[in-house]
């Protein structure tokens, strides 16, 4: 019998007949579309459940990206440009900074103590550079001499003044990652208030960019940034001053520290921006600075400078003077070794711009 043949329904009855098709070919689609149904949602279940277990990982990797805001932040700070008095910052809150009291211990993570991390260099562009070329820094007193003793050559900024530290021991995925208090602004503060008692003019701009938001807040931070470097052009030096942040595949933490004496100190690391594959006069200048600056600290301080990196990204640092992003530490840390190590590099930048040739 072939697919189309007539088939009678009736044999005693043989004029009452109906045609009946047997579309192979139809019957095959349904089937490939209920095995393509069936697959789809075995994909979306697996999906899904991947999606729960890596959600805390990617919650805190969100947290670090630039101008990434926390969506319980309610601040309303406005912008202040300040030069610190002799007062130190405010102090980091008794107990850990960041850590939720009611956080049920099964569900925190180990921060790791590895110690002292030996210096390193990543090239994560597609540019090349140079480094038998040397970075000519201009000596402090020529600054002076060229716009008054009360110039400000430093200048301290930060693109998200709440990112905050752990309490260096253990974390929660539900821990607050940004807060008001013990951030990196009062890191900055510390840089700043340090720099000036070694007799180089600096000031900070403490501003919340855009509310926090991802949208808008770094053309916030150009446009301030633009505007602090047109009012003031005797600044040099823009360090733009953060913190990192790294999770292990088994959702721990791992903290570098330097000790020396008493004291522990987060490590630190320069990050210098390009434009991919190519890099202008003042990103090549960066880059030659924060490879000649690791150098001299390490030589001073036995690599407080854990890394020098050159980022594909260009992190808006192409707006004028020497301008890099500087990782006091990371959140594995606490604001106890990064206030440490804030004190360190403003001493060790101060005798840099002293010794300058």
């Amino acid at each position: 019998m072939e697919e189309k043949d007539i088939i009678s329904l009736n044999e005693e009855n043989k004029e009452s007949f109906v045609l009946v098709e047997r579309n192979k070919k139809r019957e095959r689609e349904k089937a490939i579309l209920y095995f393509k149904r069936g697959l789809a949602l075995i994909l979306l279940i697996g999906i899904c459940i991947g999606a729960f277990k890596l959600f805390p990982s990617i919650k805190a990797l969100w947290n670090k990206l630039p101008f990434t805001s926390n969506e319980n932040n309610e601040s309303t700070d406005t912008s202040t440009i300040s030069k610190p008095s002799t007062d130190s910052p405010l102090p980091p809150q008794s107990g850990s900074t960041n850590t939720s009291t009611d956080t049920d211990i099964s569900n925190s993570y180990a921060i790791n103590n590895i110690g002292k991390q030996e210096f390193k260099a990543t090239n994560e562009s597609g540019c090349d550079f140079d480094f038998s070329l040397k970075h000519s820094s201009k000596a402090l007193e020529e600054i002076y001499s060229q716009y008054g003793k009360e110039a400000p050559v430093v200048l301290i900024t930060h693109s998200q003044i709440r990112e905050s530290y752990s309490n260096g021991i253990s974390y929660s995925p539900s821990d607050a990652f940004y807060s008001d208090t013990s951030n990196v602004s009062y890191i900055g503060a510390e840089i700043c208030k340090k720099l000036n008692s070694y007799g180089v003019n600096a000031i900070q701009i403490s501003e919340l960019y855009a509310s926090g938001s991802i949208y808008g807040s770094q053309a916030e931070y150009e446009a301030a940034l633009k505007n602090t470097l047109k009012k003031y052009p005797s600044i040099t030096y823009v360090f733009n001053i953060s913190r990192g942040i790294s999770i292990n595949d088994d959702m721990t933490m791992d903290k570098t520290v330097l000790k020396d004496g008493e004291l522990s100190y987060a490590q630190i690391s320069i990050i210098c921006g390009t434009s991919s594959n190519e890099a202008n006069e003042n990103q090549t200048n960066n880059v030659l600075f924060a490879f000649d600056f690791s150098k001299f600290a390490n030589n001073k301080m036995n690599n407080i400078v854990k890394e020098s990196k050159i980022s594909r990204f260009e992190l808006s640092q192409s707006l004028g003077p020497v301008s890099l992003n500087i990782d006091i530490g990371d959140y594995a840390n606490s604001y106890e070794e990064a206030a440490n190590s804030a004190s360190a590099f403003a001493s060790l930048f101060s005798d840099y711009l002293k010794e300058a040739r």
